[in-house]
């Protein structure tokens, strides 16, 4: 008689080989199923994140409009008596920073310099997390001083960027007061809200603050898209137009439908002044009311010349500001006008 415990061991038996790929099959499955939804739900949380930074933003301006009777300005240059200087103030950022509770940020700030003055390397260095869009992580490690704007360059300095941007409107604007004649032309001209000496109460908003853009965002880790110019700069301090204010000549995420002319022309702006973000199809935006709205890469907007890079229709006048000549704005346009006139319906967004 076998004894009992041989009897046990004989019965015993373990995983067959398929019987376990099959397991091994079903779990990679499994995560394959899963790891979506998790990349997702973070994405999610991300992206409300941002919208949450972009109400900040509003809701600072709005308060500063409250305190001021206008608007912050995207910049301020200095008189003609000073020679403009100085030149290049702070961006539309700097101004609102008491409203957001960085006070100890903002009484660092010397307003009698330019934002690129050594004497403001202490805020062109400081991070204003509020700033950035957490689902562009590169942003964050931001890039060294650069010594053809600052006169000083501590080793190591690292300057702060931004993933946001204030809305100048149909087109760049980038005229210096000392150009007196093509400032004044493209000043006449700008649409937005927040450029080079903007000074916009919300009684100009004449489209309604539920129908005009304040801030949008711009993928900075995503723009270095043309060996030749290697970084698009985005200065959170800075009053330069190209880093801290963004347009719609073209659509949103536009850099990825005009690469050919960025790479192949050198039409480096169609990145540096369109609305871009890592966020699935679309960049999210502020409205002046303070409401926050996503805004998809469908969205209706104007064509633009394969030759030129430039919206068609749009013309250069002879002073070499862009007008709108015969083209015709679409919904993104009109979205970043304050008085385009234009009747805009909830439903084309």
């Amino acid at each position: 008689m076998r004894d009992a415990r041989t009897v046990a061991r004989s019965t015993c038996r373990g995983f067959t080989l398929i019987e376990l790929l099959v397991v091994i099959a079903i779990i990679a499955v499994l995560i394959a199923l899963l790891l979506p939804a998790v990349q997702a739900a973070r994405e999610a949380a991300r992206r409300a994140q941002c919208v949450n930074n972009l109400k900040q933003l509003a809701l600072a301006s709005a308060n500063y409009e409250q305190a001021n009777g206008c608007l912050q300005s995207g910049t301020l240059f200095g008189s003609a008596a000073t020679n403009y200087t100085p030149w290049y103030g702070f961006g539309p950022f700097v101004p609102i920073l008491p409203y957001m509770e960085q006070n100890q940020v903002y009484n660092a700030v010397n307003f009698t310099q330019s934002f690129s003055a050594s004497a403001n390397e202490t805020i062109a260095v400081t991070q204003v997390s509020a700033l950035l869009c957490p689902s562009d992580p590169i942003a964050a490690k931001g890039e060294p001083l650069d010594p053809l704007f600052y006169v000083y360059v501590p080793a190591g300095a690292q300057q702060r960027v931004t993933t946001y941007a204030g809305n100048s409107g149909l087109f760049f604007v980038y005229a210096t007061p000392n150009a007196t004649t093509q400032f004044q032309s493209e000043q006449a001209v700008a649409s937005g809200v927040l450029y080079y000496q903007s000074n916009i109460s919300l009684a100009g908003v004449v489209d309604g603050t539920s129908n005009t853009m304040l801030f949008s965002e711009r993928a900075y880790g995503a723009l270095n898209i043309n060996a030749s110019n290697a970084s698009i700069d985005m200065w959170w301090s800075s009053g330069y137009w190209g880093h801290t204010t963004f347009d719609t000549s073209v659509p949103p995420n536009g850099y990825k439908q005009y690469r050919s002319l960025i790479n192949n022309q050198g039409d480096w702006w169609l990145a540096e002044e369109g609305a871009s973000s890592f966020h699935p199809g679309g960049v999210n935006a502020a409205f002046i009311d303070g409401s926050v709205r996503f805004m998809k890469d469908s969205i209706a907007s104007w064509p633009i010349d394969p030759n030129t890079g430039f919206p068609l229709g749009a013309v250069q006048n002879a002073l070499q500001v862009w007008t709108l000549g015969t083209a015709q704005p679409r919904v993104w346009q009109a979205l970043s006008t304050r008085a385009g006139g234009e009747v805009i319906s909830a439903d084309s967004y």
